[in-house]
């Protein structure tokens, strides 16, 4: 046998063990269109675990608040730092933050770690003018003149001034923010818009003030509630009422 032969021999058998060892394009279109099946069953699953652990992590921010409160109530006789001045629910005065700090809480702790917003433009809602501090969470604590909106919704819901109470593990404490502009109702906006409020950040710095658990600007999750007891639990929107008729709506 001559070398030309044997080469086109070699040749040929190098052909056919290529063609037998790769992927033709059936093949390879059908492991793009698994992997494809694989992630869009994935990416939902590992969205929702960032959302639950979002959630959980909420839950422990505002469990350090209502431990706090709890502190101070045990050094001052059950009474717990009452507001100086009138404002949103999340609005508290320097005198009541600073009280609340020196009872354990942080500055980071004052903010729940699901609203964009205030997590963009902490030092604004932080360093707010006027003597008090735009907050990411509602609180029930009473006025120090007892001058209040009254609440409203199922409950007989009050405006708190000390944790020396017997219904303690119903007493609301700390929320989550759940805002709606309700001057906003299209048939797809049966509550408003959670993510477009306009108070004093939109007027001083053109910032919209916005929900903390959103899935979107027409629907909102939930939020979680510190009770007088030192639990916290979620609940869901469908379980929350309007309780301040106030701009914007006020849900808990």
């Amino acid at each position: 046998m001559d070398s030309c032969t044997s080469g086109r021999r070699r040749i040929g058998q190098r052909r056919r063990l290529s063609a037998g060892d790769g992927f033709t394009l059936i093949e390879l279109l059908v492991v793009i269109a698994i992997i494809a099946v694989l992630m869009s069953i994935l990416i939902p699953s590992i969205e929702r675990a960032k959302i639950q652990a979002k959630k959980i992590l909420c839950a422990s921010t505002l469990r350090q608040h209502v431990y706090a409160l709890s502190l101070y109530s045990i050094d001052h006789a059950g009474k717990i730092p009452l507001r100086q001045m009138s404002g949103w629910v999340w609005d508290l005065d320097f005198e009541t933050v600073d009280m609340i700090l020196e009872s354990g809480a942080t500055r980071a702790t004052f903010y729940c770690p699901c609203n964009r917003q205030q997590k963009l433009h902490n030092d604004k809602y932080w360093d707010y003018h006027g003597g008090y501090r735009v907050t990411g969470y509602f609180w029930m604590i009473d006025f120090a003149d007892g001058q209040h909106q009254q609440i409203l919704g199922t409950g007989n819901k009050k405006w708190i001034r000390t944790l020396a109470s017997k219904d303690a593990e119903r007493c609301e404490l700390v929320t989550d923010v759940v805002l709606s502009d309700e001057s906003y109702r299209p048939p797809e906006y049966p509550y408003g818009n959670f993510a477009k409020n306009s108070g004093g950040m939109f007027s001083r710095y053109g910032l919209y003030d916005e929900t903390s658990h959103m899935r979107s600007e027409a629907e909102c999750e939930g939020g979680n509630i510190g009770f007088a007891d030192c639990h916290v639990t979620w609940r869901p929107f469908k379980d929350m009422e309007r309780r301040l008729s106030m701009y914007p709506t006020h849900w808990w």
